[in-house]
């Protein structure tokens, strides 16, 4: 039988779609004519490489669908985490009250001193710390927006009189301590000069000072950063200034720092995540990615 009959059969024989009597025929030939044998492996060797590019496709589509999917669910984790640290931020945020009069009352026995606040302060804070030999206690009142909404009140303090030699409220503006309490009569003005720890002052300084740094090495050394790395970067220490300054407005002096600092970080983070999660959207939407 000729080759070309035989090529024409090849296909039929390698699906198993003759009948008997003509793979046998194709079988045989196959066996003597070399040419038809290399073209039947030809063939063989073509739908393997299909079957495999198929595969292949098919892992890179399924990768493609699982990247998709954790991106998305880091990028709805990410906003609602922001979305619920700005809540907190903002309804818990200090609300120092100053010292006027009617907001604090003063009464002593023969062991403690007692401070009972008006119904505006909801919070306080308190610190020692020694002035030439003196103990000095500091009260600090405040009040947050989710206490206003509350109605909540703090009662008041009870100090022991051995614990402490003077006692002055910080808010009294001006950067001025109030004495409520000066047996000794230490300041006999009634006020004393306050120093409030000025590093949150430094910190957004040196946040600054990355911030400028990393936008120069963005725009010379890691120019091969897609825009959004190059965003994420810049968003670390941009988050940490917005937050000192909402936070702490244009007075970065802090009486209580490890209070202020703390609050400044959580609100750095919720606003950092919510551009990271920015991003996440921003960088799906471009590269035309699947949505779950």
């Amino acid at each position: 039988m000729e080759c070309k009959v035989i090529r024409d059969l090849i296909p039929l024989y390698k699906e198993n779609m003759l009948s008997e009597e003509s793979k046998k025929l194709v079988k045989e030939h196959l066996k003597t004519c070399s040419s038809c044998r290399n073209y039947y492996n030809l063939l063989t060797n073509d739908t393997d490489v299909e079957i495999k590019n198929e595969n292949e496709s098919l892992s890179f589509l399924n990768n493609t669908i699982k990247n998709d999917k954790k991106n998305l669910v880091i990028m709805i984790i990410s906003l609602l985490v922001s979305i619920f640290l700005i809540i907190i931020s903002y309804v818990s945020k200090t609300i120092p009250i100053d010292y006027k009069d009617n907001l604090i009352n003063i009464k002593s026995d023969n062991e403690n001193v007692n401070i009972e606040f008006s119904d505006e302060v909801t919070r306080v804070d308190t610190d020692m710390d020694t002035y030439d030999g003196y103990n000095i206690y500091y009260v600090d009142g405040y009040t947050t927006k989710i206490d206003k909404k509350s109605n909540n009140r703090y009662v008041g303090l009870k100090i022991p009189k051995d614990d402490v030699d003077i006692i002055a409220y910080t808010n009294n503006g001006e950067n001025t301590n109030k004495i409520l309490y000066d047996p000794s009569r230490v300041f006999e003005s009634g006020g004393t000069v306050a120093l409030p720890r000025l590093i949150l002052g430094i910190y957004a300084k040196l946040a600054l000072i990355i911030l400028g740094i990393s936008i120069i090495l963005i725009l010379t050394f890691f120019k091969k950063l897609n825009v959004y790395n190059k965003i994420r970067i810049i968003s670390i220490p941009f988050s940490y200034l917005a937050s000192t300054f909402f936070v702490k407005g244009k007075n970065l002096s802090s009486n209580y720092l490890v209070r202020d600092f703390i609050f400044i970080i959580l609100t750095a983070l919720a606003i950092y995540l919510f551009i990271y999660s920015i991003t996440l959207y921003l960088k799906q939407k471009s590269n035309h990615k699947l949505e779950i």
